[in-house]
């Protein structure tokens, strides 16, 4: 299977630079085109606190909504700088690289900006969250995983083999990237 745009989901928070230099760096072997995109979710993704619940007075729910607002801007606007500097890191290593930045539910996001924008692979990060822990805070990766309109590679962090892009053909990349799918 030959790979020709790859959708890549960057926290919007705390993205994983050896996750961002692997897909770099299976663009670059594939000579695909990166699509990156951050999906922003109404709490920060847990970044900062909504208005407070035990708010007393107007003036205190004023407050704390012009707060809320302030943060979820500054949350916003980091992400955008993150996108930017990854899509600059792409396009310097030789990748064609764009980005998009869009808000709510993130696999369901990522899922339909897949279909979308027709991309052949989305490769999105897994915390590791098994069980009780899953339950409760939700896996991106898994609802993609089971949702996506294309294949999917998870990576885990600190596990898999990095990618070598030196003296790889296009046959050995594509044979490289289909074993990492099923792997995944």
């Amino acid at each position: 299977m030959i790979f020709h745009k790859i959708l890549v989901a960057l926290d919007p928070i705390d993205p994983d630079r050896d996750f961002f230099d692997r897909a770099v760096a299976m663009a670059k072997a594939a000579d695909a085109e990166l699509l990156l995109l951050s999906v922003l979710t109404s709490d920060g993704g847990g970044m900062f606190l909504k208005p407070h619940p035990q708010v007393v007075g107007y003036n205190d729910a004023l407050n704390d909504w012009n707060l809320f607002q302030k943060r979820y801007e500054e949350y916003k606007e980091g992400s955008l700088s993150v996108l930017r500097n990854c899509a600059k890191q792409a396009t310097a290593a030789g990748v064609r690289a764009s980005f998009k930045q869009s808000s709510g539910s993130p696999g369901r996001e990522i899922c339909r900006i897949a279909k979308a924008e027709e991309v052949d692979l989305i490769i999105v990060g897994s915390r590791g969250y098994r069980g009780f822990d899953e339950m409760l805070l939700g896996s991106v990766s898994n609802y993609v995983a089971h949702h996506a309109p294309c294949s999917v590679m998870m990576v885990h962090p600190q596990q898999g083999a990095k990618l070598q892009t030196e003296s790889v053909s296009k046959k050995e990349t594509t044979a490289v990237v289909a074993q990492a799918v099923l792997e995944a």
